[in-house]
């Protein structure tokens, strides 16, 4: 009788499918260079999402937060502050509201204005903390908590004060720009009114131009001191810097020197960061301390603005002369947002970043004007007199939030050779029913086909307060890890995702976090 002979294994019927885990784009939107030579954890489009360290989080919505102060969009969001912030206030329709609780048809504490584009900063003198305006035609406005002065008592302003542009303060004095001209006028020690001494500056311009506004530059230090230096900008890109403290005393004064930059994106063209200032201007969004010390040539490699300088580029061609260029930061979330106004004063895109670790994105859907931080918060006003608040809740004042990401493509370590992807799945969590739609984008195409899976049929989410206790386990955010196929063939590949939080609710904590995708495919042969 014949020996049973073992099974030898079939070779040519063994698994190939390879698993392979692709790590969320944490770097950020990059379009610097080829699509092909993009680095790795990047993405080519990363639309409504913010770069954390560890994931891509789908950004919050925004809610209406006051209505009804006329037809047209909100210009101007100023704040007012004597050491904690005590009151925000929108400029449109041609008069100021106070915005600082929400509500319908918010309270007009000044009237009968020339324009809503106003520049202001918050100034202690006399004991008092006041909120100083100006808008290049109406007088300079004050406001010291309680009441409202539409009367400054600036004098010697030649034009007068109704043509100071912009505002700041630099070695406890008030400084002002005057619209059109290449002169700023500043007031005595400590005083909000008197008689306003000039400087001249236009011998100092090599290019001509106007000056467009001024700023505190503290070298040394986040606050203010001994050390600080005065920076004023010209509509040409000129960079004028001062020390000293009296410009009427040549002892006590000193011009330091002239350095080219790039031409400013409005009047709101200065943001102070810790003890430096950003330039936003249309060579990018440039540190003071880097512009001084490199040449002009490199500008763009050390920008906010160097992972998507094409794209920087395109917006600055396109809506460089749009008014509502301007930033702002949520510090609790490691945030900055730049405004790009597409069509002035109706819609906007906006550049993000990470200010932990300099990663960008886009959002789009938040149509702002202007924006202002309020008490730890961020808003932006918008069309027909609304003030939004932003980063809150679940949808878009009622409408979905779409957020797309294309992550650089990934030849997995063999360029020339054609793969076979079977089966891809998404590694997230989220407290909402919303399925990413993967569409896996070939050989440096645009993605096509999106496909979701069902997670409701995954895993069912249990609502607090809703859901009976010790009958189910109650969830706050989910991890997800459905599989779904991805039957694609190509030699590079890229998982492009979307997102839509939909039925949302304005009060809900929205969390909707990508971490990474698993993929198994097989090789094939060499691409021809």
């Amino acid at each position: 009788m014949p020996y049973a002979q073992a099974l030898r294994p079939n070779l040519i019927r063994a698994p190939v499918s390879k698993p392979i885990k692709l790590p969320a784009p944490v770097k950020g939107w990059y379009t610097a260079s080829s699509i092909a030579e993009a680095p790795e954890e990047t993405a080519l489009i990363c639309q409504n999402w913010f770069c954390e360290p560890d994931a891509l989080r789908v950004r919050k919505g925004f809610q209406r937060h006051t209505f009804g102060q006329g037809a047209n969009p909100v210009e101007s969001l100023v704040i007012h502050t004597d050491g904690t912030q005590t009151g925000m206030f929108s400029v449109a329709n041609e008069r100021i509201c106070d915005v600082s609780v929400p509500g319908f048809v918010p309270t007009a504490v000044v009237t009968g204005l020339t324009n809503n584009r106003f520049q202001f900063i918050n100034f202690a003198a006399g004991g008092g903390a006041y909120l100083v305006m100006v808008n290049g035609a109406d007088d300079v406005i004050n406001y010291d908590g309680t009441t409202w002065t539409t009367t400054s008592g600036i004098t010697g302003v030649t034009g007068g004060p109704e043509s100071l542009i912009n505002v700041f303060q630099y070695k406890e004095r008030l400084w002002f720009v005057q619209d059109g001209t290449t002169d700023v006028w500043y007031l005595p020690v400590n005083a909000i009114s008197g008689t306003a001494n000039k400087l001249a500056c236009g011998a100092l311009l090599d290019h001509g131009g106007k000056l467009i506004a001024g700023i505190n530059w503290s070298v040394a230090d986040a606050g203010t001191g001994k050390d600080d230096l005065l920076a004023l900008i010209s509509d040409q890109g000129e960079l004028l810097i001062f020390t000293g403290t009296d410009p009427a005393d040549a002892a006590a004064w000193n011009y330091i020197g002239n350095y080219h930059v790039g031409k400013p994106l409005g009047y709101r063209c200065f943001f102070k960061v810790g003890g430096d200032v950003l330039i936003i201007c249309d060579a990018g969004i440039l540190p003071i301390s880097k512009v001084v010390n490199i040449d002009k040539a490199v500008f763009s490699k050390n920008s906010l603005t160097t992972q998507f300088w094409p794209d920087w580029s395109t917006a600055v061609r396109r809506y460089g002369r749009n008014f509502g260029w301007q930033m702002v930061t949520l510090p609790g979330a490691n945030m900055a947002i730049l405004n790009v106004p597409t069509v002035e004063d109706a819609e906007a895109e906006q550049f993000v970043w990470n200010v932990a670790t300099g990663a960008p994105s886009k959002f789009t859907g938040l149509n702002a004007v202007c924006w202002a931080q309020y008490n730890d918060e961020i808003y932006f006003g918008g069309g027909h007199g609304r003030v939004y608040k932003a980063e809150t809740g679940a949808n878009d004042a009622g409408a979905n939030i779409v957020a797309t990401l294309l992550p650089a493509y990934d030849d997995l370590g063999s360029p020339a050779i054609m793969k076979h992807i079977k089966l891809v799945k998404a590694l997230y969590e989220t407290n909402v029913l919303s399925a990413p739609e993967i569409a896996i984008a070939v050989d440096y195409g645009d993605p096509a086909n999106y496909a979701a899976v069902d997670i409701s049929t995954v895993m069912t989410v249990f609502t607090w307060d809703v859901t009976p206790w010790d009958t189910a386990p109650w969830l706050g955010a989910a991890v997800y890890r459905p599989w779904q196929s991805g039957n694609t063939l190509g030699s590079a590949i890229s998982p492009a995702t979307r997102v839509t939080i939909e039925g949302g609710g304005a009060a809900d904590d929205l969390v909707y976090r990508l971490f990474a995708w698993h993929l198994a495919y097989e090789d094939g042969g060499i691409v021809g």
